[in-house]
């Protein structure tokens, strides 16, 4: 069986501020740097370990392997946070004074509203699943159960929720069910028959 944890990276600046820091490149807090730190302390060894390129991601990965054990870790950049286009890196209120009937149009349409030059849910759903197989593959001898491997892949909030709904064949929208805290932790089993989340 193929044993997957999601790893939200710990606190950003600009996450204290409730920024959409999308793909800017922010880096951990000092907090943040003690989330990982956490975050790491719970959990066992991996025989790999994927990352989102952004600093905030890959140092919660690095942070999480080194000093443990020496592992390589893989970066994808589809595992990169959803992309805000015009609203990259601002607040709610912020977006609304820069341009309130754009914010409008996203808030009455989630999923397919594409946010100019950045993306929509469903692009990030697509980008996310794109990962998620691309990982999968290489890993199929523990998907069919021939073997068993433990995987960590490390990545933000919004991406990790479209490999959720991914791997679990659900809408789109609920997605914003899953929350996951900075440092947060979510496991899920795949096999051939099934993909299953862990409830610790």
């Amino acid at each position: 069986m193929l044993n997957i944890t999601l790893v939200r990276h710990g606190e950003a600046e600009g996450n204290t501020q409730q920024r959409f820091l999308g793909v800017t490149d922010a880096p951990l807090t000092a907090r943040g740097i003690e989330q990982a730190e956490s975050t790491a302390n719970r959990l066992g060894k991996f025989d790999f370990v994927y990352s989102s390129p952004l600093q905030r991601a890959y140092r919660t990965a690095q942070i999480i392997v080194d000093g443990r054990y020496q592992k390589e870790i893989f970066q994808i950049d589809e595992l990169k946070e959803r992309n805000f286009g015009i609203f990259e890196n601002m607040t709610i209120p912020e977006m609304e004074k820069i341009n309130l009937p754009v914010r409008q149009a996203w808030t009455a349409d989630l999923v397919g509203f594409r946010i100019p030059e950045g993306e929509s849910m469903e692009d990030l759903r697509l980008r996310a699943a794109c990962a998620a197989e691309r990982i999968l593959q290489g890993h199929t001898a523990a998907v069919q159960g021939m073997i068993d491997e433990e995987i960590l892949i490390v990545s933000h909030l919004n991406t990790l929720r479209m490999i959720l709904v991914s791997l679990l064949d659900l809408p789109i929208i609920d997605g914003q069910k899953f929350f996951i805290s900075n440092a947060g932790i979510v496991r899920l089993n795949v096999s051939v028959q099934r993909t299953e989340l862990v409830f610790e």
